[in-house]
Formats: C-alpha cells, structure tokens, sequence
C-alpha cells in the first residue's frame, strides 16, 4: 500500500476515535479509493468496519468492491457481491445492469 493510501486510512482513524460522525459518503470515498488502487483486501476490510458500526452501505459502496474485484480478475467475487446487493435492500443501478449482463 502506498504512503498516500496509508495516511488517508490514519485519517479516517483518527476522525473516528476523536467522535467525528463518519457517514457512508465518507467510507465510500476511503473504499473506492483502495479499490481503484487495487487494494480489495483493505477496501473489504474498510467494508467489513463499516458493518460493524451500524452505518448502512449503499450502491456506491458495492459498485467499487464490485470494481476492485472485477480490476483483480476475480469475477467470482465481484458477482458474490452484485448478488448481496438486493439482500442489503437496495436496487441495482445503472452500472449494476452493465456488470451483471
């Protein structure tokens, strides 16, 4: 991972630990960032954090995992998550339609 890619994580970090409200838009700038870098690993992990704390995901946040799976040749995964999509209760969009046809 790169010095950039790290600081904006210790960022992130650090808005959270000093009681910042952190919103999904946020996360989703974070997530999508490590997965256009390639990161998929820190993008689910970012992902998986954002579960745990209660903020709810939303088309974008699937449309870059989705991304960073697709970017690492592992459309095996990419389709796992364009499937969670509907059970998280959201409706597939545009980029969805593309991906899945």
């Amino acid at each position: 991972m790169s010095e950039k890619d790290a600081s904006v994580r210790v960022l992130l970090n650090s808005l959270i630990s000093t009681g910042c409200t952190v919103d999904i838009t946020l996360y989703n700038i974070v997530i999508d960032g490590y997965a256009k870098s390639g990161y998929i690993e820190e993008a689910l992990g970012l992902f998986r954090g954002v579960m745990e704390s209660g903020v709810a995901p939303n088309v974008a946040t699937f449309n870059s995992l989705i991304y960073g799976y697709c970017k690492t040749q592992n459309i095996a995964e990419a389709r796992k998550v364009l499937d969670a999509i509907k059970s998280y209760g959201l409706v597939q969009n545009f980029i969805n339609f593309f991906i899945n046809h």
